[in-house]
């Protein structure tokens, strides 16, 4: 499939603009005809007409336009009448403050409070209250608060205001740059600011990995007065750097913890060789749910992807190493769907706003508490959310809970019973034997959980040593330890592996002090039958 041409996608989303305000015209006779006619030719300048043949930009921009449905429905529900409106007492998430936008008259235009109200929001965040005020005095600010708390419009309504005071024009250039770190986090930046922007004659634009660098390149040649970029693309356009001594504002909780009061937390303790047979299990029972579970590495996501839907468990997946329109497609089908598992890495960890996630599942742990905390944060969004998270850990990583505890994150252990967790590990070992395909990526995956093990920064918890590689190959469906030719930071060159007892571990040999990356043989090579030919169901 052909890269999405970012300019043949803006393009789409306008004219389905212009389409609505169309219909917006006819109801509303009100408006006044100068705002409109203006609105109208700006939009136009910028367009023109697009092929009528259903392409992939065609269903990337249905589903935008059904996550801002879903979204500005969601939060029209928690809009009330003045006399109607509860207290703060009565709200079970602390992050509105009493603050209404339209207390902001004074110092925000009529266009961006109209489309504040079309939005659905009424009072302000914590986040919204203290940081905008800054903001719009053209301060530089550093702003803390927990996920979904309303940060996206906390620095989308001052930037698009302190524009609009500018008087910037296309022809000026760009005047605004949001960074955000991953593309699907700058897709849904770039779906707020479009709904912000929706009575202003600002031009904006999204630049990203994936697309068309030549239209690109046009786009910003023409003038594009705010852009949202993700990283990668920033440092192909500009190179800035911020003043010494931002204004920090944080949003403190009484309840004292890092993650939000709705999240119920906790964590399993699990042997290595009866890990995926733990998430199979839950998964099974949890399948009607929405579910998101996270692994330390693209290519476990990729193996456990295709063995689920192999073995009749439906899941989706997204990794860094999919193209582009396969995660966005990927992405919004989550997004609005009412139930469904997916499996991804950390690249999904980080700010996207997912509708009503039930489970959070950290099949392999993060690399710090920040990260668990960004992970989590996935679910029991917004004001009253509620959510599940589960963290799988090994006995010998029951230190990482010390860590959780300091940073103020409060895990309960979760009981269960293992004569419960259904015992597949058979027909799985005989399954990865003779699928020559899921035998192949099963090797990548369990290569890819080693290396990834062994670049924890918490060397004390997450200790390679510490690892029974025979348990760990048997999570992967293999009875024997698979032949692995894989770098190791810390291996000895010419170490062998150390064998306890009689045929029942093998383990890695101690590290030496030099941390040097050498190449060494630390594996047995499984049996492969001599049919390599795919099974079919």
């Amino acid at each position: 499939m052909a890269k999405i041409s970012d300019k043949t996608l803006m393009r789409k989303l306008k004219k389905r603009q212009l389409k609505k305000e169309e219909k917006r015209k006819q109801i509303a006779s009100n408006d006044s005809i100068e705002e409109r006619d203006s609105r109208s030719s700006a939009e136009c300048e910028s367009t023109t007409h697009s092929s009528t043949k259903r392409s992939a930009e065609d269903d990337i921009i249905d589903m935008i336009d059904e996550m801002n449905t879903i979204e500005t429905n969601a939060s029209q529900n928690h809009v009330h009448d003045d006399d109607n409106t509860p207290s703060l007492s009565t709200i079970p998430l602390n992050i509105l403050s009493e603050n209404k936008f339209e207390e902001l008259a004074n110092s925000v235009s009529e266009q961006t409070l109209k489309a504040i109200k079309e939005m659905g929001f009424v009072r302000m965040t914590e986040i919204q209250a203290k940081s905008i005020p800054y903001l719009l005095d053209g301060k530089d600010l550093v702003g803390s608060a927990k996920t979904g708390s309303g940060k996206t419009i906390a620095f989308l309504l001052p930037a698009i205001e302190l524009m609009y005071k500018l008087r910037f024009m296309p022809r000026n250039g760009t005047g605004v740059i949001i960074i955000s770190p991953t593309r699907e986090l700058s897709m849904q930046t770039f779906g707020v600011l479009k709904d912000l922007l929706k009575f202003h004659s600002h031009t904006y634009g999204l630049i990203m990995g994936g697309t068309n660098r030549q239209s690109e390149a046009q786009k910003l040649a023409k003038g594009v007065n705010i852009l949202v970029a993700t990283p990668e693309k920033t440092n192909d356009l500009i190179s800035a750097a911020l003043k010494s001594e931002p204004i920090y504002v944080g949003v403190k909780e009484e309840t004292e913890q890092a993650t939000v009061e709705g999240l119920e937390q906790g964590y399993v303790i699990g042997p290595s060789d009866k890990r995926f047979l733990l998430l199979f299990t839950f998964l099974k029972k949890n399948r009607n749910k929405k579910v998101m579970v996270f692994f330390s590495s693209c290519m476990s996501v990729k193996f456990h992807h295709e063995l689920l839907n192999y073995i009749d468990l439906p899941v989706m997946c997204i990794h860094g190493k999919q193209k582009q329109t396969k995660r966005t497609t990927t992405f919004f089908q989550f997004c609005n769907a009412d139930s469904g598992i997916l499996l991804c890495t950390d690249v999904a960890a980080r700010g996207l706003d997912i509708p009503q996630v039930d489970w959070i599942v950290q099949y392999d742990p993060p690399d710090d508490p920040k990260e668990y905390i960004h992970r989590v944060g996935r679910t029991a969004r917004g004001e009253g959310g509620r959510g599940h998270a589960l963290l799988i850990l090994r006995p010998e990583e029951l230190g990482f809970l010390r860590y959780l505890k300091e940073a103020k994150i409060p895990l309960l252990e979760f009981e269960f019973s293992w004569n419960k967790v259904a015992n597949i590990q058979p027909q799985l070992e005989k399954l990865i034997s003779k699928n020559y395909f899921l035998n192949l990526s099963a090797k990548e995956a369990y290569k890819a959980y080693i290396r990834a093990y062994d670049s924890h920064h918490l060397k004390d918890i997450f200790n390679i040593e510490t690892l029974d590689l025979v348990a760990v190959a048997k999570s992967f469906g293999f009875s024997v330890p698979p032949f692995v030719d894989l770098p190791v930071s810390g291996m000895k060159k010419g170490a062998k592996v150390k064998k306890k007892g009689r045929n029942t571990n093998y383990v890695l040999p101690s590290m030496g002090p030099k941390k040097k990356a050498e190449k060494s043989i630390i594996f047995k090579a499984v049996p492969i039958n001599k049919d390599r030919r795919q099974f079919v169901r």
